[in-house]
Parts: structure tokens; sequence; C-alpha cells
């Protein structure tokens, strides 16, 4: 199976992980950029990826223009694209658990209960590499799962977060409670807000559907359920936002502790 990424900053990262090991050079076929691409002594980015290319030994050719653009199914393709001999590479949940302890630090996980549009993917996985998350684990069933539209979407961000894709959600959470994390639901209108909750212990965020939310049977694996407050005239957040809020707080209170609380009639 050849599999496609495309677009300047995931390619980098990319390379950059099969030069720092992560992948095997061999399982990229080929980078291929724009017959149209600028002389790279005036493009940094170009400069990168040829660069990376000799360094990897991943051989790099100029195409027409149009090759790229069906290759990318045209998407914006930034005038590069790398083929890849193999599937979506995932991890097991226990490999994401042993990432925190390898750090020293609580476990921080986060799950994606039916996901579906590829977009809110990427951009999870991109704000949850940067947050320094230890992995996302998604369902296998009714969900965005690794693609070349989710790669591009996290900026090379999959390269480098696990990513576990598993049969049954609720019973991994049942399976990581009993690995002594906490599991945080996400719902609108939920009593307590996040500002309110103590995220400082070892936990799993679950955000649910686009549209549906939380499942029931994922709902009631979840010790508790939290919400942001909504004080505008729309009822919710997109999912990769609400995602980015709560990672950013527990982030925030792992490193300089709870600060009061808050709720959801409070001003600001």
């Amino acid at each position: 199976m050849t599999r496609v990424v495309y677009g300047r900053r995931p390619v980098i990262e990319l390379l950059r992980s099969v030069k720092n090991g992560a992948r095997t050079a061999e399982q990229a076929e080929q980078i291929l950029i724009s017959s149209r691409a600028e002389d790279a002594a005036h493009d940094r980015a170009l400069k990168d990826i040829i660069y990376l290319a000799r360094a990897t030994g991943i051989p790099l050719k100029k195409v027409p223009e149009e090759r790229l653009n069906t290759l990318a199914g045209g998407e914006r393709h930034q005038g590069v694209v790398v083929l890849i001999r193999e599937g979506p590479k995932y991890a097991d949940v226990d490999e994401i658990v042993e990432v925190a302890k390898e750090r020293g630090e609580p476990s921080f996980l986060v799950v994606l209960d039916q996901v579906q549009d590829p977009r809110n993917l990427g951009a999870v996985l991109r704000t949850a590499e940067v947050a320094g998350v230890h992995g996302v684990i998604i369902p296998k069933r009714r969900a965005a799962g690794l693609t070349d539209a989710v790669a591009k979407t996290a900026a090379g961000a999959e390269e480098h977060v696990k990513v576990a894709r598993v049969t049954n959600i609720a019973q991994t959470l049942r399976r990581l409670k009993e690995k002594g994390l906490w599991v945080y639901g996400t719902e609108a209108g939920a009593d307590r807000t996040f500002w309110e909750a103590d995220l400082t212990t070892p936990l799993v965020l679950v955000l649910g559907n686009e549209e549906k939310g939380l499942s029931d049977v994922v709902k009631k694996e979840c010790d508790f359920v939290i919400s942001i407050p909504i004080r505008g005239k729309v009822e919710s957040l997109n999912v990769s936002v609400a995602a980015g809020i709560v990672i950013y707080e527990v982030i925030r209170q792992r490193l300089w502790g709870r600060v009061g609380g808050g709720s959801a009639n409070a001003t600001l």
C-alpha cells in the first residue's frame, strides 16, 4: 500500500522522523517536488527538504505540477509530495501508557469517541503533540483514521504523537481506570466546568462525536463529566477547539497548580 504525504511541514516532519530513526528510509519510496518550485537558495522549507532527502538517502525528483495535484487528490500540496510504502502507523495502548512512565509524568491521554471529520482528528493530533499529550486513542469503526487528509491538517504531528486504534472505547477506558487513570468526559451543559476539575492526576480526556457528543456507553465509563462554559448563542464548540482549551488547562494546572475554580455563570 502506498500512502501519500503532502504539504511542506508534514513532509519535513516525516523526513525528520526517518533521520531520527523513528521510521526506516526504505518506507519512503520517493520525494516529488514541483518542477515550478523556486530555487532552494531562496526557499527555506524547500532547502530543508532537499537537505533531509540527502541525509536520509531518499530519492528526490522534480515532476509536473499536474502529477502532484493528482497524487494529493486536489488538496493544497505546496509543491511537495512523499510516497510512503506502508499503511497508517498505529501504536498499542500500553505503548502510550509507557510514554508517561518514560517521561516521569502523570499519564495524560486523549480519547476521541467517534470523531469523524479527518480535519478535526488532524487538529487534535497537532494540539496534543504540541502540548505533550502522551497519546491519542480512536475507535476502529465510525471514526476518522490516519489518512493523508489527517496528516495534512496535523502538519506532521502524527509522526511524533502515538495514536492507538481500538475495537471498543468503553472497554479501553475500563482498562485504563484499572491502571489508575481517571476518566474525564466533556459535554456541553455539564454541571462541573473544566476549571473546577482537578486535572493534575493521571487522566484520560474523552471528547465525543461532532454532532452527538459522547455515546451513552462511553459516558457511563467517565468518572467525571466536565463542560466549557458557553456564553454566546451557539450551543457548542468545534471538537478540536474544545480539545485545545481543556488540554491546555491540564497543562496549566500541572505546571502552575490549581487556582480557585469557576462556574458557568461566572463573570468573565
